[in-house]
């Protein structure tokens, strides 16, 4: 699955589409919202050797890329990110008031990106995911009409609570055969070094 991935990936070069990718990890389903952040991070170009300064930069600019009111919306995804600097206003909300807010602003930032160019979003492996990144999921609903295709992978024997509406397709990947497993190893060993 992640083979077929990254060859999507790689046919959409030159193509005027935007592609960011997230990664649930088998040691991140209890870490909040491990495969968001790193969306997050990768559509605003956020590295990790980023001050504190240069992500706040960076998240102005994104926000005000895509249309939302930086000053507004920027405490919220500071705070999402783990800086505290500029988060002060947000000190009399209340938890839940945040994260309603925070989804909120990511999901304007994913619909203004798809309204300026297609937009992909990538989740690889989310049978790994935390249990607030699967919240989020119902951010996606009511997308008709965007051009946003969200691509999720996953291990057979999960089934993901979103894949019962309507407007998502499923495929199945069948395990290769031995003649299409042969032209796999083949295709970075000799044929000579591989046993039957």
């Amino acid at each position: 699955k992640s083979r077929l991935l990254y060859e999507f990936r790689q046919a959409l070069r030159g193509e005027a589409v935007t592609y960011v990718e997230g990664h649930c990890l088998s040691y991140g389903t209890s870490i909040p919202f491990l495969p968001v952040l790193e969306i997050l991070r990768a559509a605003c170009r956020i590295r990790e050797s980023d001050s504190p300064a240069v992500v706040t930069a960076k998240l102005h600019k994104s926000l005000a890329r895509v249309g939302i009111d930086p000053e507004s919306a920027l405490p919220f995804l500071l705070r999402f990110v783990g800086i505290k600097e500029g988060t002060e206003s947000l000190d009399t909300y209340r938890a839940d008031g945040i994260q309603v807010r925070t989804t909120q602003i990511l999901r304007q930032m994913c619909l203004g990106a798809a309204r300026e160019r297609p937009l992909i979003i990538a989740i690889e492996d989310i049978h790994w995911m935390d249990a607030s990144s699967e919240a989020l999921g119902e951010m996606f609903q009511s997308v008709e009409g965007v051009p946003l295709l969200l691509i999720v992978t996953y291990r057979p024997g999960y089934w993901p609570p979103s894949l019962e509406r309507t407007h998502l397709t499923q495929i199945a990947l069948q395990p290769l055969g031995p003649e299409d497993s042969r032209s796999v190893l083949g295709g970075f060993l000799s044929r000579e070094r591989l046993a039957d």
